[in-house]
């Protein structure tokens, strides 16, 4: 049996409202949401260059994506929970229509941008931000305690120190105004763009999300505006194509805050597929630039964006309830294993690796309620070396020890493959570390330093 044939049926309300608006597209669009998902693999520019391998030796490539560099369109799905590359963060899977963001942020942004990301979970608009920088920095928030726990381990796996995480909605940005010059809403939202791809997506649709979500998005878009400087760009995007959620969200940013926010106009060539939005949608009218991308003329899921230009300073958006401050101090360390040259910044008694342009940028950051500074130490001086210390990029000087295929397995499910002379030792995949294997104990024992969230399970859930 198929997956297709495993989808619960399409709304009627959903069928009915999407055949007004493509018109004869209609049948090519509902055909496609029946067809197989796509899937992408995005490389991680430095990690994936120590692997030694072509991207066409290690995955069943179809062919790029148009609009992102180092990212490729599968010709199926593989066991990606099967592949110790994917844990050592040489790639992250991603849905292809979503890493437009990172064709938009090379034309608008700049590699010594303030980014914020409002909407993080689970990273991966963090992660394609986070490659382009170089010499700036991005604040990921995340509300949820589950999905904030999915951005921490992805961020790990990624291994970049230029990043700071919230676990706070979009008023932990209320402490920042006019502070970042580039700030991504990847809005919580009605999810119809995930019909092909998520049955759990269409069993949970009811017409009412596309009616009462927009309130949760406009205080979210009016919080990133807050946030934004003056000059800079607001990227708001969904994966719905409800209009509610979309067009009208935008043409409301734009009337709410007459003379502060302008509509940008995007060229993409036409071979991508990619169509402007709405023009008008029932009674509204719409004088706004905004973006779709459709299954049936994308390689790709349902994805909508618009891209605004802040033009001037905005009032504190109400109602506002500021959220804690953070205290931090830059620090030093003294451990039983080989740290970075990088600075190093304590909250309380939890330790971070960090950059210079966070600490540069501190003063200014703490004002939100930052949960973690670049990758987490843990306690300092602790016996057992942290886990994303041994996934920094560039990597840490330490000693190392390789693995094969069927070792590599071995050690992300906990195991020890190896006994270790030294204190610790990075255990690594083609150049590539998993983590740490240490000894510790009378007589001393080698053991699996991996934490048990991290490890694999019998069934396998990605994130």
């Amino acid at each position: 049996m198929g997956k297709s044939s495993r989808r619960p049926p399409l709304p009627r309300v959903f069928i009915q409202r999407m055949d007004a608006l493509l018109g004869a597209e209609a049948s090519d669009f509902f055909d496609a949401l029946e067809s197989e998902p796509q899937v992408a693999v995005r490389l991680h520019p430095e990690k994936w260059a120590r692997t030694g391998l072509s991207p066409q030796e290690h995955f069943p490539i179809a062919e790029d994506v148009p609009w992102c560099a180092n990212a490729y369109l599968l010709e199926e799905r593989v066991a990606f929970w099967q592949d110790p590359l994917l844990f050592g963060g040489a790639y992250y899977v991603s849905e292809p229509s979503g890493l437009i963001v990172t064709e938009i942020f090379r034309r608008y942004g700049h590699p010594q941008a303030l980014v914020a990301d409002t909407c993080a979970a689970p990273g991966g608009k963090t992660l394609q931000i986070a490659s382009l920088l170089d010499g700036g920095l991005i604040a990921a928030a995340e509300a949820a305690p589950s999905r904030y726990s999915a951005l921490v381990e992805n961020v790990e796996r990624w291994g970049y120190c230029h990043q700071v995480l919230l676990r706070a909605d979009s008023r932990a940005f209320l402490s920042l105004p006019n502070t970042f010059d580039f700030v991504i809403v990847d809005a919580p939202c009605s999810g119809e763009g995930m019909f092909r791809k998520d049955p759990h997506a269409r069993r949970h649709w009811r017409p009412q999300l596309c009616h009462q979500l927009p309130r949760v998005q406009r205080t979210i878009l009016a919080h990133a505006l807050y946030t934004l400087r003056p000059g800079g760009y607001l990227l708001y995007s969904t994966c719905t194509f409800a209009p509610e959620e979309n067009e009208l969200n935008i043409q409301w940013l734009v009337d709410a805050f007459p003379g502060a926010v302008e509509s940008v106009a995007i060229d993409f060539p036409t071979e991508w597929g990619i169509v402007e939005g709405l023009k008008h949608y029932k009674d509204t009218r719409m004088r706004v630039q905004t973006y779709r991308m459709y299954p049936h003329r994308v390689r790709g899921e349902g994805f909508f964006f618009a891209l605004m230009r802040k033009t001037a300073s905005i009032a504190l958006p109400s109602p506002a309830h500021k959220q804690g401050k953070t205290t931090w101090s830059v620090a030093s360390c003294k451990a039983p294993y080989s740290l970075p040259n990088r600075p190093l910044v304590a909250l309380g008694d939890r330790w971070f690796v960090a950059d210079d342009t966070l600490i540069e940028h501190m003063p200014t950051l703490s004002q939100a309620p930052i949960r973690q500074v670049g990758q987490q130490l843990g306690i300092c001086a602790q016996q057992k070396p942290p886990h994303a210390l041994a996934l920094l990029s560039p990597p840490i000087d330490a000693p190392h020890i390789a693995l094969t295929y069927d070792e590599a397995l071995r050690f992300l499910r906990g195991e020890t493959p190896h006994s270790i002379d030294g204190d610790y030792v990075l255990a690594q995949y083609r150049n590539i570390a998993l983590g740490w294997l240490y000894r510790s104990g009378s007589p001393p024992k080698t053991k699996n330093a991996l934490p048990r969230p991290y490890r694999l399970r019998k069934v396998p859930v990605l994130r």
